[in-house]
């Protein structure tokens, strides 16, 4: 028996109580309040109940229904009295209160289908179509039904740093080196982004002693164009920010050897872009002007290191996209060359180059079972966090995430449901939202989504200042308008 409804009536009652005329004498303090007709009507019924007095209960729940102050309020005492009948032994009075309260609006049909109290009905198969019934009022009592939630959380994007397309050094870039040619032609993200690092790749060709006067793209590749030739840092940078510049999110990497507390030639540096469409980060190496690929998958650097660590290296295919100065590329001795670089790893999280306080925030991932190091080749590796999680170091970039709230009040519930936005879009110029097949730009993390009667779609991208569009994140949302009582 749902003896707990008497309880969920409360906050119905008390308005009630609240709502007497301010003419009526109230008590004294030191005296509790007199019972209203309802309230000692109810604890009347609830004796009866304790006492197994269920004809006594039946005969004052039907006066109680009679006098409930709404219909919620009367469908869950008309089931209780449904409840008195059927242990009474009058399954007709009890199928009629039944019915009764889901006039009202009773659709709990998993509780009264297993509540033992109604036991003697469950055969009867009036009271099989009522729990019918029941289900079919549920669902437009519902209002709102999430059908579909294609809605990404945004993890720890937040801690990752880039310059945006517009800054002001990066659109220098950009119309100097006039880098929209170079992926004039290209079709898919890859392609355009591998043709940025193999523009990058034929500036200069490598030298591990020489650095450049300062570590930004603009300044290597000016001090290039007068015959410098520079190490894989100044790769690493130069591809990062000319990929930023593009609108492709981009970062340094730092890859260190075995034993790298001793000795020299124990690091590279590399670098990794964000792709919108394969939907994860990929390793760029600039200096050889290579991708890293496991069969058809592109990798990052944690995922060749995984595959290394764990014997796994021979399946790897190191690419090499084409240069004037490595010649020729034998990819076999070029993955045994370079995979043992692969043991430690430490990301950079300010890649805003242009735009930060001068200082880096160097996180070092650390591997299950990794002998951690403290040293570079004899020197202090100082400013360097270290993390466990890859979700800390490879958040998903250029996502949507969308809250949803629903308006009015309650018994008058509105059709507008408000979507509030939050994104992991680096340079975020806009919001391009489509509702039920209408597409729209929106600025604001907030707007309101009218429903319809029916089937409605909601499908919500960030887009950069490059104009680069992040994946879809969708929520479909069937409205049934409420019913009438």
């Amino acid at each position: 028996m749902r003896r707990a409804v008497l309880c969920l009536a409360l906050p119905i009652i008390w308005n009630l109580f609240a709502s007497s005329p301010a003419s009526a004498q109230a008590p004294s303090p030191s005296s509790p309040p007199a019972p209203s007709e309802f309230e000692s009507l109810r604890n009347r019924v609830k004796a009866a109940v304790k006492a197994k007095d269920y004809e006594t209960a039946a005969r004052l729940g039907r006066e109680l229904v009679g006098i409930a102050p709404d219909a919620p309020s009367r469908s869950f005492f008309g089931y209780d009295l449904a409840c008195y009948e059927a242990l009474r032994n009058r399954p007709l009075q009890a199928m009629q209160a039944l019915a009764g309260a889901v006039r009202d609006g009773y659709v709990e049909w998993q509780h009264a289908s297993t509540d033992k109290d109604l036991v003697s009905l469950r055969g009867r198969p009036e009271f099989k179509q009522l729990l019918g019934k029941m289900k079919a009022l549920a669902v437009p009592m519902r209002i709102f039904e999430v059908t579909r939630w294609d809605n990404p959380d945004l993890g720890w994007a937040s801690l990752h740093r880039f310059d945006e397309p517009n800054q002001t050094k990066l659109k220098q870039l950009r119309e100097e080196y006039r880098l929209d040619d170079v992926i004039a032609d290209k079709k898919t993200e890859l392609d355009k982004q591998i043709a940025l690092m193999t523009w990058v790749h034929g500036r200069w060709r490598h030298d591990g002693w020489n650095e450049a006067s300062n570590g930004d793209a603009l300044t290597i590749l000016k001090e290039a164009s007068t015959g410098k030739h520079f190490r894989c840092v100044e790769y690493s940078i130069t591809v990062a920010q000319v990929l930023q510049a593009m609108g492709f999110p981009a970062r340094r990497i730092g890859l260190r050897r075995d034993g790298v507390s001793y000795g020299v030639g124990k690091g590279h540096v590399v670098s990794e872009v964000w792709n919108n469409e394969l939907g994860k980060w990929i390793l760029f190496d600039g200096q050889n002007n290579a991708t890293w690929w496991d069969g058809e998958q592109a990798l990052d650097a944690s995922e060749v290191r995984e595959r290394f660590l764990e014997g796994k290296g021979a399946r790897l295919r190191m690419v090499n996209h084409g240069s004037p100065w490595i010649t020729p590329w034998n990819a076999e001795a070029q993955r045994r060359e370079w995979i043992v670089y692969f043991h430690h790893l430490s990301h950079n999280l300010n890649n805003n180059v242009f735009t930060r306080e001068k200082r880096n925030r160097d996180v070092d991932l650390i591997r299950p079972g990794e002998r951690h190091e403290l040293l570079f080749q004899g020197s202090p590796l100082q400013g360097h966090a270290q993390v466990h999680e890859r979700a800390q170091i490879y958040p998903p970039l250029n996502l949507v995430h969308i809250d949803i709230a629903a308006n009015g009040k309650p018994g008058a519930v509105s059709n507008i449901v408000t979507a509030t936005l939050t994104h992991s879009a680096p340079g975020f110029d806009h919001y391009l939202i489509t509702q039920n097949g209408r597409t729209s730009q929106h600025r604001s993390d907030a707007f309101p989504w009218t429903l319809t009667a029916g089937p409605n779609a909601l499908v919500i991208r960030a887009v950069n200042q490059a104009g680069r569009t992040g994946p879809p994140s969708r929520i479909d949302i069937t409205y049934h308008q409420p019913l009438a009582r």
